[in-house]
């Protein structure tokens, strides 16, 4: 079986770069070594990309050599030396929205899979309410500030045609560890799931996603849409998924599967 070669994309030029950090360790030791060969870049504070040899939490533990994009040639060079680096899928793990959405650009601009939304997904995201207004998404929007019975969480991964949805669980309030309670009730797990897969299929998304309910006298209606939620083990995503009984290469697997359609 031939390899993949996947360039995982991580750190960055904000302070959000310590969630980029864990879960690009967390995917990291997810990949199966003997389906992808794993190329480790790292996003110094001045947005420079540098290629690794192996792991390391910052450029400082390793140092590495500078990538720079060669433009239509769906390639990397390195500097000293101008090797060439050429990936089947780039996977940005950058935490901060405008830096994870540049990697994904220059990714496109390469002509190069990557794990991620498309570029207009985003747009749609920020104008949901007027999506929902305008009857295209079935469900109403929570923009008040009242405190709701519940809130329920579903990881949704896959494309807009093939939508996957994870179980649905309860955050458990007051908690600071994001702590998860599966939704026992199979009429409001099922009601939650196909409201968030049906967000994902509404706003043509492509890669994965976070979908937050809030529940008020057993009417759910939908408060956000996370799009690139952390990918860290200890993130609610990777949790509804683990109690979804679908482990973490299995969603490895699936992103980057997704990317490659």
């Amino acid at each position: 079986m031939t390899r993949q070669t996947v360039l995982l994309v991580y750190g960055g030029e904000s302070e959000s770069r310590e969630a980029s950090i864990r879960s690009a360790r967390s995917v990291y030791a997810a990949m199966d070594g003997e389906k992808y060969e794993t190329l480790l870049c790292y996003v110094d504070s001045h947005g420079k990309w540098w290629l690794l040899e192996r792991w390391a939490d910052t450029l400082e533990e390793h140092g590495g050599t500078q990538l720079i994009a060669a433009l239509g040639s769906r390639s990397f060079l390195e500097l000293p030396g101008y090797a060439i680096v050429h990936p089947d899928v780039i996977f940005p793990l950058l935490a901060n929205d405008k830096e994870n959405e540049r990697a994904i650009h220059l990714a496109q601009l390469l002509n190069l899979a990557v794990v991620a939304y498309p570029r207009d997904t985003g747009f749609f995201a920020r104008h949901i309410a007027q999506w929902i207004t305008l009857g295209k998404i079935d469900i109403t929007y929570d923009a008040t500030n009242d405190a709701p019975d519940d809130t329920i969480v579903v990881a949704v991964m896959g494309t807009a045609k093939e939508p996957q949805a994870s179980t649905a669980a309860y955050v458990i309030s007051g908690s600071d560890d994001e702590s998860l309670r599966s939704v026992i009730d199979e009429k409001l797990a099922k009601d939650a799931s196909e409201c968030a897969t049906n967000l994902f299929e509404a706003l043509r998304c492509r890669g994965y996603a976070l979908v937050e309910l809030h529940r008020r006298d057993e009417v759910l209606s939908l408060r956000r849409v996370i799009m690139a939620p952390e990918l860290s083990t200890a993130g609610v995503f990777l949790k509804l998924w683990r109690m979804s009984g679908v482990h973490y290469p299995t969603v490895v697997d699936a992103l980057i599967a997704t990317a490659r359609k």
